[in-house]
């Protein structure tokens, strides 16, 4: 999430560091689940977690669930 949030300044909201490293894992283990190997997929589901993402909101397992549900669900022509 640190590197997505560095590629894109406009994203950034203030996060502790607890939470960063949070996101960072939840960027992992997604990245892990879905086998992805291209940087641009990659920050795509660091786009999706970051969206998902309020304190207090959805559990990091269910925006990993969602996350891995929309990547497998988007368009095979992108």
């Amino acid at each position: 999430m640190r590197k997505f949030l560095a590629l894109h300044p406009e994203q950034q909201r203030s996060f502790s560091p607890e939470e960063l490293d949070m996101l960072d894992a939840l960027v992992t283990r997604a990245v892990d689940i879905l086998g992805i190997t291209d940087e641009g997929d990659r920050n795509e589901a660091a786009a999706r977690i970051l969206a998902l993402y309020t304190p207090g909101g959805r559990t990091f397992e269910e925006i990993l669930e969602i996350v891995v549900r929309l990547h497998h669900q988007r368009s095979p022509l992108r």
